[in-house]
């Protein structure tokens, strides 16, 4: 990092620091709570307009076909009174997956 770029850096972070203690001198002096301050800092991201970004959603993990005979010896072998795999020798990955749960929960 070239010597000018170091001194912008520590130059922004000194900032931040100034207003983190002035924040924290006026928040002693009113004598905040938390709640309190939780109001002041709600009604100072209204003044400036300041908004939540929007969540980012996680798209579902989706098993390949090779992973579903897998999954479903796993579910069939934990079942109390069940053998691993058993009921799965005739497994046909063809088939969608509700019918196979409909399969599976039919030989119970």
């Amino acid at each position: 990092m070239t010597e000018a770029k170091n001194r912008e850096h520590f130059a922004g972070a000194n900032q931040i620091a100034k207003l983190v203690r002035t924040i924290v001198t006026l928040a002693r002096r009113a004598r905040l709570d938390y709640e309190g301050f939780r109001r002041v800092c709600a009604q100072v991201r209204k003044e400036l307009g300041i908004r939540r970004p929007p969540r980012s959603r996680r798209l579902p993990r989706i098993l390949s076909e090779a992973d579903l005979p897998d999954v479903y010896c796993g579910i069939w072998g934990s079942l109390p009174g069940r053998v691993a795999a058993g009921g799965f020798e005739n497994f046909n990955p063809s088939l969608s997956t509700e019918l196979h749960f409909r399969l599976m929960m039919s030989r119970m």
